[in-house]
């Protein structure tokens, strides 16, 4: 459910950008050549998502942040319990596109477990081979991830 989610403030935040200045007809193209995300494109169209997509996308990362807590509580330290796994891999992307895009109070409030588990993630040597400098939206597009 995140991957999905994570979509609509990435793409409102910051490849919106790209696409508002095209004609309809050049849009159009950009959103045939990806057949797979046509249908997105389509729905996000050039002035971004609803108030109310994007209230739902964050109401999705919220329950994944919830769960992550719960899991984290009674298993910890990572997901699946004591051993680093497949799943804390999965789900780092899009914990991390969040944080980049200024949505970390959606767990650093009330979920520590979450946040500590981040820190834990940022610690290991494969995640700033992975996440090295240029390479998140922030870098990018600077000033994303100011509050909206």
């Amino acid at each position: 459910m995140p991957t999905v989610a994570v979509r609509y403030p990435s793409f409102n935040r910051a490849l919106l950008k790209n696409f508002q200045n095209m004609s309809e007809e050049e849009f159009a193209d950009a959103a045939n050549r990806r057949p797979l995300r046509r249908d997105f494109y389509r729905r996000m169209g050039q002035d971004g998502f609803t108030d109310a997509e994007i209230e739902k996308s964050l109401s999705d990362i919220r329950m994944t942040a919830e769960r992550m807590e719960a899991a984290l509580a009674e298993n910890g330290p990572w997901i699946m319990g004591e051993k680093f796994s497949i799943a804390d891999c999965a789900i780092a992307p899009s914990i991390d596109r969040m944080e980049d895009l200024g949505y970390g109070g959606i767990w650093d409030d009330d979920c520590p477990n979450v946040a500590a588990w981040l820190d834990a993630m940022k610690a290991r040597p494969s995640y700033g081979k992975t996440y090295y400098a240029k390479t998140r939206f922030s870098d990018i597009y600077p000033g994303i991830n100011d509050p909206a």
